[in-house]
């Protein structure tokens, strides 16, 4: 399962970047997405957000992308401002 979690200022962007993930999973938070984990879903997801929306961010967005499908080894993937905030994810 992924975990897409996003903090957008503008209701535009923040708007289609919703719309765009409903396609891909549930709604279950404001900000946070629940996606079936498949490669397809996944590639198809950064690069939508590689080639579209990262250059609609502003200084202050930030999307998180949490890949929980295997606890021991989770991965991230860290769109906008989260990309300086890089750090190790503990989860228990």
């Amino acid at each position: 399962m992924l975990l897409i979690c996003y903090d957008i200022a503008s209701d535009k962007v923040r708007t289609k970047l919703c719309k765009f993930l409903k396609k891909f999973g549930k709604h279950v938070q404001y900000s946070i997405f629940e996606v079936e984990n498949t490669n397809r879903y996944l590639r198809l997801i950064e690069n939508e957000i590689d080639f579209k929306f990262k250059k609609l961010f502003t200084w202050s967005d930030t999307v998180v992308i949490y890949n929980i499908s295997e606890p021991d080894k989770l991965k991230t993937k860290r769109y906008g401002w989260s990309v300086t905030e890089e750090s190790d994810l503990v989860m228990f």
